[in-house]
C-alpha cells in the first residue's frame, strides 16, 4: 500500500466522522449521512484496490485509474455547486416571500 493510499483511506475516515458529527448535530439529516458515507466508502474502495477500477478504464479509453478518479471527483464537484445553487435560489425566493408576508403584517398594523 502507497504513502498515496494510506492518506487516501484516512482522508475519507476522517471525512465519515465528520458527516457523523454534523448528523449528531443535527446539521445533516439522516439521508444526507448516507449519502455522504456511501460517497466516502466507494472512495475507500477505489483507493485501497485501484488494480479492480483497470476493467473499469480500458473501456473508457482512460490511461490511469487516477485520470478516472479525478474526472469523477470533477464530475461530483459540479453536480454538488448544481444542487447548491438550486437550494440557494429556492431560499432566495423563500426568503424574500416570507419578508413580503412579514411585511404587510406590519402595514396592517
Amino acid at each position: 500500500m502507497t504513502v498515496m493510499q494510506v492518506f487516501g483511506i484516512l482522508f475519507a475516515l476522517g471525512m465519515i466522522y465528520i458527516t457523523y458529527f454534523y448528523y449528531k448535530r443535527r446539521i445533516f439529516l439522516y439521508y444526507d449521512v448516507l449519502l455522504w458515507v456511501y460517497v466516502w466508502i466507494l472512495l475507500i474502495i477505489a483507493v485501497s484496490f485501484p488494480e479492480k477500477l483497470t476493467a473499469l478504464i480500458q473501456p473508457l479509453k482512460i490511461v490511469r485509474v487516477l485520470d478516472l478518479l479525478t474526472m469523477g471527483s470533477i464530475f461530483l464537484l459540479f453536480s454538488l455547486v448544481f444542487v447548491i445553487f438550486a437550494r440557494s435560489r429556492y431560499n432566495d425566493r423563500r426568503i424574500e416571500q416570507i419578508v413580503k408576508e412579514l411585511a404587510l403584517k406590519e402595514e396592517e398594523k
